[in-house]
């Protein structure tokens, strides 16, 4: 079988998808992986996926999503809104 070398970027690949060709390559994805290997919880309807193995970038951003979450009763107002409307935007 014949190989190929590509030089692809996998978020040029994904910026280019529309949401149902993104929701398919997740399906495709979580049944390629099995359930088994993602970490998942749900927040009143909101579903979290984790890889069992998450990369670096993965573990830094969900470690700040944590402690801002944690310290949530220490943020001000104005600090509340501004992450709320930035979570819009996703």
């Amino acid at each position: 079988m014949p190989t190929f070398d590509l030089d692809l970027d996998v978020d040029d690949i994904i910026y280019e998808m529309n949401t149902f060709e993104k929701k398919e390559m997740y399906e495709a994805l979580r049944d390629d992986l099995g359930e088994e290997n993602l970490i998942q919880a749900s927040i009143k309807g909101i579903k979290i996926d984790i890889p069992n193995n998450p990369s670096l970038m993965d573990e830094e951003l969900l470690k700040a999503l944590l402690k801002i979450f944690n310290s949530r009763y220490n943020l001000s107002s104005e600090e509340e809104d501004y992450l709320i409307n930035f979570s819009k935007k996703f």
